[in-house]
């Protein structure tokens, strides 16, 4: 009994494990400057790094929806202490990237633990303290931020957010965006790039253009929205569960990861933040509203693709064919409109930087790979063999391969598992890519994390709805029968 007991506890708290290491590696590696000598102990590490996201994704498939249990509600608060420390953690690793960030880390660090001391004194109420961990992890994840929005001036470390910048402009004076710019940020190094991004990625830094702020804002805006929003609906959810604590957990692990902190000029953020919202209004069941939101990432990412199949097959389980082809007719029409008008006033210009820049990716040779590819990926390898050419039809098949085991295994029942099955082909897709960069691996994170809460939230609605069951009628049937 008690090594049934011990194994389901290892199964429970495996994933538990597995997602704060990858943060943390995340976290150390960057974007592989110098960590490790050969390229080759990427791909080594790489192998580890998969085998284990498979394990945590397989477990959580097979083991999960009925381990919950297995976490006595005492020991919630360790569980979550743990999270907390792991995130802490990540965000110290990047004191190589600045003493700043270091101090902050040790600063914030003693003010959690002061502040939990005087909580212990004053006895606040269970929701006090909740959303006072909301607001010291807001505080510190800002901070953390803010320390490289100061000490780093704008477009100085990253081309991104000048692309976008440049892109707006051209948008602003009525001019088709999707050209070549001349990248002159740095004045002693120049040289020109096509726009590579769908039309919402960029259009959503208008606002802080408008307003001639630093357009790093909005992708620490849009972290900060995402974590206060998972934070407040998963005390909606779960109003009387501890299990929210682990929520909270995970999503302050995802807030405070060093790497991601570091990185406020990636503008996978604006997409992360987005899909977030939009699984977010699928747990609460808001149909129309999740079909909009869908259509707004299928026009901020390419990778809003590889997720739909998925969404899709659940909702033709849960609502019927028809429903499923309203809701993604919706989601077409929503992304038609804002991409079309693009594709129509310049199509060559369109197609350029969003297919044929990657494509061109392909000549370059291995010297140029091994360069970049220090992070999590196995493309560097096709480069040496000079076998690149063959990695969009590895993707292709093992993508095909992954929603052929969602369908035969009935995964689309659950929104938990559709979930899981959209953060597996995301990450199985990118460690193929042609080019990767670790930041790329940002909604793997926010995925898996949305999982974990996701399988919370739905074990309490079965829990309600079985409790709401009269089985007064059924009972007495049974005892005329057995007197």
């Amino acid at each position: 009994m008690s090594h049934g007991i011990r194994n389901s506890r290892l199964m429970t708290l495996f994933p538990f494990t597995i997602m704060p290491l990858f943060i943390l590696y995340l976290s150390i590696i960057g974007e592989g400057n110098a960590v490790f000598p050969n390229t080759l102990i990427y791909v080594s590490l790489t192998l580890v790094v998969v085998t284990a996201m498979l394990c945590q994704w397989i477990l959580m498939l097979r083991a999960w929806p009925t381990r919950w249990a297995v976490l006595d509600q005492n020991n919630v608060f360790k569980y979550y202490n743990i999270l907390i420390l792991f995130a802490l953690l990540s965000l110290s690793v990047c004191y190589r990237h600045s003493r700043t960030m270091f101090l902050t880390v040790i600063g914030g660090s003693g003010a959690l633990a002061t502040t939990y001391l005087l909580v212990m004194k004053q006895r606040l109420s269970p929701v006090a303290k909740y959303y006072l961990d909301v607001l010291l992890i807001t505080a510190l994840g800002l901070a953390a931020r803010g320390q490289k929005l100061i000490t780093v001036p704008f477009a100085t470390d990253s081309d991104m957010l000048y692309l976008i910048k440049k892109a707006i402009g051209e948008f602003l004076a009525f001019n088709n965006p999707y050209k070549f710019y001349v990248m002159d940020q740095i004045p002693t190094s120049t040289y020109q790039l096509p726009l590579t991004y769908l039309p919402l990625k960029w259009l959503a830094f208008m606002p802080a253009y408008l307003m001639n702020v630093d357009l790093r804002i909005t992708t620490i805006m849009a972290d900060v929205g995402i974590f206060i929003l998972i934070a407040m609906l998963l005390n909606k959810l779960m109003t009387n569960d501890q299990f929210k604590w682990i929520g909270l957990g995970f999503s302050a692990l995802y807030f405070l990861s060093g790497y991601f902190a570091v990185r406020i000029d990636a503008e996978i953020s604006v997409f992360s933040s987005l899909l977030a919202l939009t699984v977010l209004l699928l747990m609460l069941n808001k149909t129309g509203a999740f079909s909009i939101f869908l259509g707004l990432c299928l026009a901020t990412n390419q990778l809003t693709i590889l997720v739909i199949p998925f969404f899709f097959i659940h909702f033709v389980f849960r609502d019927g064919v028809n429903s499923a082809i309203k809701v993604f007719l919706t989601t077409m029409a929503v992304a038609l409109v804002l991409i079309i008008p693009f594709v129509i006033t310049s199509p060559q210009g369109f197609k350029i930087g969003l297919w044929d820049k990657w494509e061109q990716l392909t000549a370059y040779d291995y010297r140029w790979a091994s360069a970049l590819f220090k992070n999590i990926n196995f493309s560097v390898l096709f480069y040496k063999f000079h076998w690149q050419g063959y990695l969009k039809f590895i993707q292709f098949g093992l993508c095909l391969a992954v929603f052929s085991f969602f369908i035969i295994g009935k995964y689309y029942r659950k929104l938990t598992q559709v979930i899981i099955f959209s953060s597996a082909t995301i990450f199985i897709f990118l460690i193929f890519n042609i080019i990767v960069w670790t930041y790329l691996f940002q909604p793997v994170v926010v995925l898996t994390v949305l999982a974990i809460i996701s399988h919370r939230v739905e074990d309490n609605r079965q829990t309600k709805i079985l409790d709401n069951i009269d089985f007064d009628h059924s009972s007495r049937n049974c005892i005329a029968v057995n007197s």
